[in-house]
């Protein structure tokens, strides 16, 4: 059995995290001894399956807080504990300062994946690159775009890196009309029309700017109302925001949830005006429930599973985009009608959840044939 240290979780809710803990829940473990090394508390949504499919879970203290008692985790950390294999799963190489001990243990193999296409922070993710590109054995990411962000555009070219595609459990993503109509009648929702928003309250989601468009969508469409799910360092800038532009009626944030995948049944569009992104998984996730998804074209191409997805350019004013919003609704029959349709585009496009575990189950045979 080869033992697997697994980095990448924080206190959110995201891809990552989705990515992380559907793998745990699905990989073999009469193969495959997972322990997960965290520097921040985990979500509760994610309690269930940390609890239940991680062997050990190591806190170190983050890099954030005290600098001594941090050096002395981390080196503690891989003194103490011996791994074949360490994932890390990131959307930046920010994360090497948890992994940057590897470099005096020879016989642990490290796997680099990438999950996002830039974080804002350019200057610090190029400087630890160099350091964490070097230590990779293996370089994963989720689009050809978090790739070149993570690895650089000549080791994309030179195929040096591992497209995985973030797959999905189409049985629990599929629509279901039920659920929208509970959903709707418990929180008073049932004629209206709902726009909705799955994000963190960080600068790259762009919160702003869906504030902006659903204001001019609100004029004209008194019977919409803006849902917001997520949490983060801007919430409360965001907050004010609707206060000033007078949509706070018909907007709620409903903070973290668990049960995202129902109020993508319940939302008409999912609207992600991101400033950037490598793969977005929400969106995966949200065309999975059959609902049609509105981005900006800053992200990747490769979100374009089916026809429900739709980009526009940033520059493009708040008007156009509340025309194409008006577009791409469907009634919960069409929605419904295209189930099959659905899981076709995925099995067809390499989406498929169980292929996605068996792709990362490979590498980590393929990387520890040698030990």
């Amino acid at each position: 059995m080869k033992k697997v240290l697994i980095i990448g979780i924080t206190s959110g809710i995201g891809g990552t995290e989705t990515f992380i803990t559907q793998e745990l829940e699905r990989i073999d473990s009469s193969m495959f001894e997972v322990d997960v090394l965290l520097f921040q508390k985990y979500n509760q949504k994610y309690a269930k399956v940390l609890e239940e499919k991680v062997n050990n879970i190591f806190y170190v203290e983050p890099i954030t807080g005290n600098k001594l008692k941090y050096i002395v985790d981390i080196c503690n950390f891989y003194i103490k504990n011996k791994y074949d294999i360490v994932h890390v799963n990131s959307g930046s190489a920010k994360l090497f300062v948890y992994f940057w001990p590897l470099f005096f243990v020879k016989k642990t193999k490290v796997i680099v994946h990438s999950h996002n296409s830039n974080d804002g922070s350019k200057k610090i993710h190029n400087i630890l690159a160099k350091f964490q590109n070097i230590l990779a054995d293996k370089m994963v990411a989720c689009s050809t775009e978090a790739a070149e962000w993570m690895f650089g555009k000549k080791r994309v070219a030179n195929n040096e890196v591992q497209i995985i595609k973030n797959g999905v459990d189409l049985n629990k993503y599929k629509f279901r009309s039920t659920i929208r109509e509970q959903y709707r009648k418990e929180y008073h929702l049932s004629d209206r029309i709902i726009i909705g928003s799955v994000a963190r309250f960080e600068k790259q989601k762009n919160h702003r700017r869906i504030i902006d468009i659903f204001t001019e969508y609100h004029a004209n469409k008194k019977n919409s109302t803006l849902i917001l799910i997520g949490e983060g360092s801007l919430r409360k800038e965001i907050e004010k925001y609707v206060d000033e532009k007078g949509i706070s009626e018909s907007v709620i944030f409903l903070g973290n949830r668990n049960d995202v995948v129902n109020w993508l049944n319940v939302f008409d569009v999912l609207l992600l005006p991101s400033l950037y992104e490598g793969l977005p998984f929400i969106a995966i996730e949200a065309q999975a429930t059959s609902l049609p998804v509105l981005t900006s074209n800053d992200i990747s191409d490769e979100v374009r599973i089916t026809k429900l997805v739709e980009s526009m350019s940033l520059d493009e004013n708040d008007t156009n985009w509340v025309l194409k919003i008006d577009n791409l609704i469907l009634s919960a029959s069409q929605r419904t009608e295209l189930v099959n349709e659905i899981e076709d585009d995925f099995s067809k496009e390499g989406y498929n959840l169980e292929d996605t575990i068996r792709n990362v189950e490979r590498i980590y045979e393929d990387i520890t044939s040698e030990i």
